[in-house]
């Protein structure tokens, strides 16, 4: 049986083949009427990564033993993120763990928007697999993280969610570019 990103068993189903799933997939009516003539079939929309771009400090400080800081970055076009995870808790924590910078998956917050606003990207570790999901929301950068350890070491796949702030000098951007 196949399995997910996350190890579980993928579910067998009849799915039939749709345009769309529900009415957030649907453009605007003036927009459908404007993709028909400037996007074409397998043509690829480029995301403004801007309001997303930064330095991101955690709110909890480190105390959680989590990710500590999240870097993105625009890279030849590329949305890139880098995370900083805790290496211990709260103030014993030594040096944070680079996770290094890879490729992320960025997203609009609805099918006309030309605004990146939240991002998916995945960390394989050898012994953890780690998938972040992420978005804004009013200034700040909600993250959960889903983490499945493929050793055998018998421990339990876990999830977490953390918030994160901008630096200061970074806060007005980010807030002209907000979402409402």
């Amino acid at each position: 049986m196949e399995t997910s990103l996350t190890g579980s068993p993928k579910p067998q189903t009849d799915v039939t083949a749709l345009a769309f799933s529900r009415g957030e997939d649907l453009p605007a009516r003036s927009e459908l009427l404007a993709s028909r003539t400037s996007l074409r079939a397998g043509s690829e929309v480029k995301l403004d990564f801007r309001p997303i771009l930064g330095e991101w400090y955690n709110c909890d400080e480190g105390e959680s033993g989590g990710i500590l800081r999240i870097e993105l970055m625009e890279n030849r076009g590329v949305l890139q993120v880098r995370a900083y995870g805790a290496n211990g808790f709260g103030s014993e924590a030594a040096e944070p763990n680079d996770w290094g910078a890879i490729d992320a998956v960025p997203f609009a917050p609805d099918v006309s928007s030309r605004e990146a606003w939240a991002f998916t990207a995945t960390y394989d570790f050898s012994f953890l697999e780690t998938l972040i999901v992420a978005y804004v929301k009013l200034g700040v950068l909600v993250t959960t993280t889903y983490n499945t350890f493929r050793d055998q070491s018998g421990r339990t796949d876990y999830w977490t969610r953390e918030f994160f702030h901008l630096q200061e000098q970074e806060v007005a951007h980010a807030t002209h570019h907000a979402r409402p």
